[in-house]
């Protein structure tokens, strides 16, 4: 079973009813696969900008450091290796806060096996407790 936690955007983002379906989107708890394979496309896909910047500028600042110190390229892969799984594991995280700070309401949890589970659990909840939606 994962987790995955429910989030709403703030009712001035949306053209149309605040409380509508489209204005929902959850987030699995634990590692993302496509943040670990594909980092920075996967910051700007959900318009993270300042966190692709940031990544972009770490990664960066990595491969100028490996190249002043002389650093064993099994040592790099290494950092490089490691950075990705550290991304892999927060990214999510990540998201939820970027959502917070943009004004998205945390409408709390749903536990499923997969996406699909999760968000026929979740509208289930959502339709019984707001019949006229």
């Amino acid at each position: 079973m994962r987790t995955y936690t429910v989030h709403q955007t703030p009712s001035w983002a949306i053209a149309g009813e605040p409380d509508s379906c489209e204005s929902i989107v959850l987030i699995a708890d634990g590692f993302n696969w496509f943040s670990f394979l594909l980092t920075i496309p996967w910051a700007l896909w959900h318009r993270m900008w300042w966190i692709a910047a940031g990544l972009f500028l770490l990664v960066g600042c990595i491969g100028g450091a490996s190249q002043l110190l002389r650093i064993d390229q099994f040592l790099l892969d290494l950092i490089g290796v490691s950075l990705l799984v550290w991304i892999g594991f927060e990214s999510n995280d990540w998201r939820r806060q970027w959502l917070a700070h943009r004004g998205w309401r945390d409408l709390g949890l749903v536990v499923a096996r997969n996406r699909g589970e999760a968000e026929a659990r979740f509208f289930d909840r959502w339709v019984a407790a707001n019949p006229d939606s």
